[in-house]
């Protein structure tokens, strides 16, 4: 969960990547140039039906696990998927604004405000209550 801005409407904003070196992204939050959201855990890809307008804050929040996947976009559900999403490989690089697998060729230019992790939350009363006491 986060607040989110892009700073340029573009460039491909690479939020967050997870990474085995050389291989796949485990884990990836992209924002691409028409501001949809792209989610991606072990392969299973969600995108949001909103999309994101340039300088603008949103709070943002993923969830994964065996209930499906979930995006959330000021504390409504935006997009979802049943199929159970478990990461399973142990990945090496994590990144926030970059692929770690091209460091040199990737960049984003976008504001991330209040990065919070949470373990757990599965289901919709849990996001909306974390939502609400923001």
């Amino acid at each position: 969960m986060f607040w989110f801005r892009r700073d340029d409407a573009e460039r491909l904003n690479r939020v967050l990547l997870k990474v085995l070196p050389g291989v796949f992204s485990e884990t990836s939050i992209e924002v691409s140039e028409d501001g949809q959201i792209h989610f991606s855990v072990q392969r299973i890809t969600i995108h949001s039906n909103e999309r994101l307008q340039p300088q603008k804050f949103y709070r943002l929040a993923f969830a994964w696990g065996e209930s499906g996947m979930r995006i959330y976009i000021d504390g409504e559900l935006d997009s979802k998927s049943d199929r159970p999403a478990q990461i399973m490989a142990t990945a090496k690089l994590t990144e926030l604004g970059r692929d770690p697998n091209n460091p040199e060729k990737t960049g984003s230019r976008m504001t991330i405000r209040d990065l919070r992790i949470y373990e757990g939350f599965t289901d919709e009363k849990a996001i909306a209550q974390l939502f609400a006491e923001q």
